[in-house]
């Protein structure tokens, strides 16, 4: 999680000094569009709602696939390799050589960067998803302290 948050603030950051506005933009629309349903699913689950979290978590999975895993590489990510970020880059007056050497490449690789950052995240997701469908979990097992597991396992053996 700390590795996707600096690589998006370095990407935020740099496309602010490279006039690449409307790349970070972008960027975050992706991403907090989607994140406004990860925290939906997290209260629902704190609070121990299991209708609303299931509603939630199914709100998730499509908000991710659809902004992180359809809109993030086939539009966004797309266009650098295309080529349509030449318009951007002729309209800030920075030079070819400048873009097509550092530029480009720096932000194809954090762009690529959070992408596989996504996919991980989603393959993570359909594993929960799996134990909520099979097992009927609903409660999130990361959140838990390691003197909570303990205490939870003791009451379960007597």
């Amino acid at each position: 999680m700390a590795s996707h948050h600096a690589i998006a603030s370095i990407l935020l950051l740099t496309s602010y000094w490279f006039a690449f506005t409307r790349y970070g933009s972008l960027v975050l629309l992706t991403l907090d569009v989607s994140d406004i349903c990860v925290d939906l699913c997290k209260l629902s689950n704190f609070i121990k709602w299991k209708a609303c979290t299931a509603v939630t978590f199914l709100m998730m999975l499509g908000s991710w696939g659809v902004m992180r895993l359809y809109i993030f590489p086939f539009f966004i990510i797309r266009s650098i390799f295309t080529g349509e970020s030449d318009v951007i880059v002729h309209s800030a007056g920075m030079e070819d050589t400048q873009y097509q050497y550092i530029v480009r490449p720096f932000f194809a690789a954090l762009l690529l960067l959070l992408l596989a950052l996504h996919i991980f995240w989603f393959l993570i997701f359909l594993k929960m998803a799996y134990f909520l469908v099979m097992k009927a979990e609903t409660h999130d097992m990361t959140e838990h302290k390691s003197g909570e597991m303990q205490g939870s396992s003791k009451s379960k053996d007597t």
